[in-house]
Order: C-alpha cells, then structure tokens, then sequence
C-alpha cells in the first residue's frame, strides 16, 4: 500500500456539529445564505443555562461592577503614572505622544 494511502486511511475522527463553535454546513444551506461563508450564520451560539436572575438585576450589577472596576482602573493607573514621573520616564512618554494630556507638566519635555 502507498504511504498516501496509509496515512489516509489512519485518519478517521469522529466529527460533530458543537454549536458557538463548527458546523458542517451544506450546499444547500451556503445558497440559501447567498454564499457568504461568515461563520456566525452557521454556528450560532451555543445553549446558555438561564441562571434565574432577572436580567434587569443583572444588568445593575454588572455595571455596578464595571464602575468599581473602572474606579480600580484610575487608581492604578495614577499610581504608575506617579511611580513613572519619580525617575523622569513621564518626559519620555510625553516626547513618544504617549502621556496623559491631564497629567502634571514634564521634567524635561512639555506635555501637549
């Protein structure tokens, strides 16, 4: 036997449509979408379980959470800033246009 023949014939995995994920579609089902091959018209989305909150509780306390974040985020954030400006790389960031326009002035370059 040929070794394309036997590489082929090795090669026999079992496959299955995972919704979110593949599907083997069919020709018929590629003309019926005009021949667009984007995935999303044939995947979908995959089952999600209905966890029982209301989604209008879920909504406010996921961005009560945002905002927490978002709070964290600016903390952080003007805690580098700070730790940068100490050693002067505040000036170096302003001289590559990559420093905070409401930062404080630079050492040695002029912010914008």
């Amino acid at each position: 036997m040929p070794a394309q023949d036997r590489a082929t014939t090795r090669v026999a995995p079992t496959y299955a449509d995972v919704p979110g994920f593949c599907k083997s579609a069919t020709l018929n089902e590629i003309r019926e979408r005009g021949h667009v091959l984007t995935p999303g018209r044939y995947v979908g989305a995959e089952a999600q379980e209905d966890d029982g909150e209301p989604f209008a509780e879920k909504m406010m306390r996921l961005v009560a959470r945002l905002r927490a974040q978002q709070a964290e985020a600016a903390k952080l954030d003007a805690a580098i800033w700070r730790n940068l400006k100490e050693p002067g790389y505040d000036a170096w960031a302003a001289s590559q246009g990559k420093a905070r326009r409401d930062s404080a002035p630079c050492r040695q370059v002029r912010c914008a």
